[in-house]
């Protein structure tokens, strides 16, 4: 494996940012339908799966604006950033 300085890993992390919420909103939006509809009977832990699958969202957004932020260590691989940002 070559080292390659300055090497973003930002189009991997936003592709994953992106792809595992929306496929755990696949599995909770199917989770409701088969509660909602077919059994029609919901409980607390249904929403409280809602709230988790939110507040997933909302961080995967998050992460993903950090993108915009100059000089963010986030996006960098490790043997490119300086050793006191550890």
């Amino acid at each position: 494996m070559s080292v390659r300085q300055n090497e973003t890993r930002a189009p991997e992390l936003i592709g994953a940012l992106s792809v595992c919420p929306a496929i755990a909103a696949i599995f909770v939006a199917m989770r409701f339908y088969t509660r909602m509809v077919l059994i029609r009977k919901h409980f607390l832990e249904d929403w409280m799966i809602l709230a988790a699958l939110a507040s997933a969202i909302a961080m995967s957004v998050f992460m993903g604006l950090s993108k915009f932020q100059p000089n963010h260590p986030f996006y960098e691989q490790g043997y490119s950033l300086p050793s006191d940002s550890f």
